[in-house]
């Protein structure tokens, strides 16, 4: 994915550590967990160190969590002051016609766009760790009953391909939102930089929000409401098959040869506990999709504003300058021409100051 590349690439070593410390975090959880499962099970006399097993680990989750926390806030930050400043660097450095026709895009790609990459980012912590969580409880499911595992992996990768099926929806919406967003920003700057012409003509102010703010607002509206009921009908949709399979496990355990009542009420637990997690997870991928269309507005305008310099830095030479009879600077042969198809030169300008 490319927001990770980002991150790795901003700091390879701090993006190891956040790793390291995410997939402890989840192996702790795991080990909490499997310390629950345990005294449910046989009770804690027949480990004598179970309350400082469980209370280490339960600690070595919460500093992990907050080191995870940390180490990402760090990329996350790097991130987008090196975004920020390479699109500035870019809108500065590129010919002055690009970034006049790009402006309508530029202001909402430094604000919403970025903070929305960047808000996506302060969510890795817990899906990070969940995901680690939910690896290792899988890992223990297998320990505790293959058979039962495979058919919760059925159920799994069930809910997974729901998910798969519904993100390209989720980003068609997304991006038509996106798309919209930029028009809305153009009249918001139309209402803060007219706003003497428009307070002057009543008629023309009613007009403005009529035809140009109201239609464009509500056509962004419709294309969110699109997005957050297809993703809570895939989201309910997953939890519905995840209860109906459970409940099928529990109709059929009794012709089941290889379960009783016991193992699943045991299983069921681990089972339980790895939902959460995995819910965490499935639920970021909504802000993944988001996240890329962001990603994409943002290289879409480093590449219409190639640094394309429309002139020449020169050192001047100024042994021969003299201040009692030279001007100061003069301009000789000075035209401009905009970069249509008829090329209109002006005459060249000569003035001496």
């Amino acid at each position: 994915m490319k927001f990770l590349a980002l991150l790795r690439s901003t700091s390879p070593a701090m993006f190891f550590y956040a790793l390291v410390v995410s997939v402890v975090s989840g192996v702790s959880s795991t080990y909490v967990i499997k310390m629950v499962h345990q005294f449910a099970e046989v009770g804690i006399e027949t480990d004598p160190y179970f309350t400082p097993k469980f209370m280490g680990a339960v600690v070595l989750f919460g500093i992990t969590g907050v080191l995870s926390s940390y180490f990402i806030s760090v990329l996350t930050q790097r991130m987008i002051y090196k975004l920020r400043t390479d699109l500035s660097s870019k809108i500065l450095n590129a010919s002055f016609q690009k970034t006049e026709r790009n402006l309508d895009k530029i202001l909402p790609v430094l604000t919403a766009d970025i903070n929305f990459v960047s808000a996506s980012m302060n969510r890795l912590p817990p899906v990070v760790t969940g995901l680690a969580t939910a690896v290792g409880c899988i890992f223990y499911m297998f320990y505790l009953s293959w058979e039962m595992t495979l058919g919760s992996m059925g159920l799994f990768g069930i809910a997974f391909l729901i998910n798969y099926v519904a993100l390209p929806y989720l980003k068609k919406y997304s991006e038509a939102a996106r798309d919209v967003w930029d028009k809305i920003h153009k009249n918001f700057e139309g209402v803060v930089y007219g706003m003497k012409e428009l307070k002057l003509n009543k008629q023309h102010r009613e007009n403005f929000i009529e035809t140009s703010i109201g239609p464009n607002c509500l056509e962004e509206n419709k294309y969110r409401v699109k997005e957050e009921v297809l993703y809570a009908v895939s989201s309910r949709i997953v939890e519905m098959i995840l209860l109906m399979g459970i409940g099928l496990f529990i109709i059929n355990m009794t012709s089941i040869s290889w379960m009783n009542k016991d193992e699943f009420g045991n299983y069921l637990l681990v089972l339980l506990f790895t939902v959460a997690p995995l819910a965490t997870v499935s639920g970021f991928l909504k802000h993944i999709k988001r996240t890329q269309v962001s990603l994409k507005k943002i290289d879409d305008i480093g590449v219409n504003l190639v640094i394309e310099p429309d002139f020449i830095e020169e050192d001047l030479d100024i042994s021969g300058w003299n201040s009692d009879s030279d001007p100061l600077f003069s301009f000789k042969d000075v035209y401009f021409s905009y970069d249509t198809n008829n090329e209109d030169k002006n005459s060249p300008l000569d003035q001496s100051i």
